[in-house]
């Protein structure tokens, strides 16, 4: 399921292992270990389940999104709650996978969640996303730099992600960056086994 995610769409073709891989690292880094890491890393794997109902004009869209089109595309956290959900056994990773885009001001989506309503989990998914967005490589951008990356990081702490779990990483950003560099190099060879180009 995570590797069709990335391929709708050139811009994300590695998004999902990463997110994955920043989550298991950081969810042990905080305690977490057996099944609910497990959980926390598929919850990485299919955060954005719901770009699937996105159209690719949208996703792909090179310039700014419309106040329409930037409604479409937040509503894949939507779809991927919903899709999730139906799982038998599989709560809680429809939350903590759908809530990768609250922050802890209230300021996020889709429910503009606080710090008292968010677990550690969806916390963990918030922060991975982030990282793994600044720190991957895109068909139009090379990889931000780590020392970059800890001044974006910073900056959206500010406006809402964990403090804790994101100075977690700013304090260790060569190793999420190496992180992301296996993630990247996974998704390429799986991409080979299918017989799909990998950007």
């Amino acid at each position: 399921l995570a590797l069709l995610i990335d391929a709708k769409s050139p811009f994300t073709r590695m998004h999902s292992q990463g997110v994955a891989l920043i989550c298991k690292w950081l969810g042990a880094a905080f305690g977490m270990k057996g099944m609910e890491l497990e959980l926390l890393e598929v919850a990485g794997y299919l955060h954005d389940l719901g770009k699937l109902a996105v159209p690719e004009g949208i996703i792909d869209k090179p310039g700014k999104l419309t106040p329409e089109e930037w409604s479409i595309m937040k509503s894949h956290v939507f779809f991927t709650y919903r899709a999730l959900e139906q799982i038998p056994n599989f709560s809680p990773v429809h939350l903590w996978a759908a809530q990768h885009h609250e922050r802890l001001n209230g300021k996020g989506y889709p429910a503009g969640l606080t710090e008292y309503e968010l677990s550690l989990a969806s916390r963990i998914v918030a922060v991975a996303d982030v990282t793994t967005a600044l720190l991957e490589r895109r068909p139009y951008r090379k990889e931000m730099s780590p020392k970059k990356a800890v001044v974006v990081l910073e900056d959206m702490t500010k406006k809402g992600l964990d403090p804790q779990i994101t100075r977690l990483v700013i304090n260790n950003i060569d190793y999420a960056y190496h992180l992301i560099r296996e993630a990247e190099g996974a998704r390429e060879e799986e991409y080979a086994e299918v017989g799909l180009q990998a950007s």
